[in-house]
């Protein structure tokens, strides 16, 4: 009688290996789509701070060239030509209670509540909100 050869305990090696690194590259491949998700965020939280501090400008310039006076709020959605902050609305609100000195808040976001920020109905992940706010001491 002949004795057999045990083999076959590599093709089990390889296929344990090949096992657990096709689970490796699954596990890996699921946080490509988060991280896209959140460079998408910062992009979009950076572009909305551009966007208050264009209202606090905007405010500023209200303040002290245009009338010398600020309107208690204004809200204005950023238009298609301004391409980097399309879709963003901001709304520009000015305390003159303490005049000479105004204190002018502006809060941008993009997804407005009644076309205006910030939205406390109904945000949804996606949503992102920047406020900044300043005072003007005028004249």
């Amino acid at each position: 009688m002949k004795q057999q050869v045990q083999g076959g305990f590599a093709l089990i090696t390889a296929i344990i290996i090949l096992v657990v690194l096709a689970g490796l590259g699954a596990f890996a491949a699921s946080f490509i789509p988060m991280q896209q998700l959140g460079s998408a965020a910062d992009i979009q939280g950076a572009r909305t701070l551009m966007a208050a501090r264009s209202g606090l400008e905007w405010g500023a310039y209200q303040v002290t060239q245009a009338s010398g006076t600020c309107a208690a709020s204004t809200t204005n959605t950023l238009p298609a030509t301004a391409a980097s902050l399309q879709g963003i609305t901001v709304t520009v609100n000015c305390d003159n209670s303490k005049a000479p000195l105004y204190k002018i808040t502006a809060t941008a976001c993009n997804q407005p509540s009644g076309g205006a920020c910030p939205n406390t109905v109904s945000p949804n992940v996606s949503y992102v909100e920047r406020q900044v706010e300043m005072v003007v001491q005028y004249p």
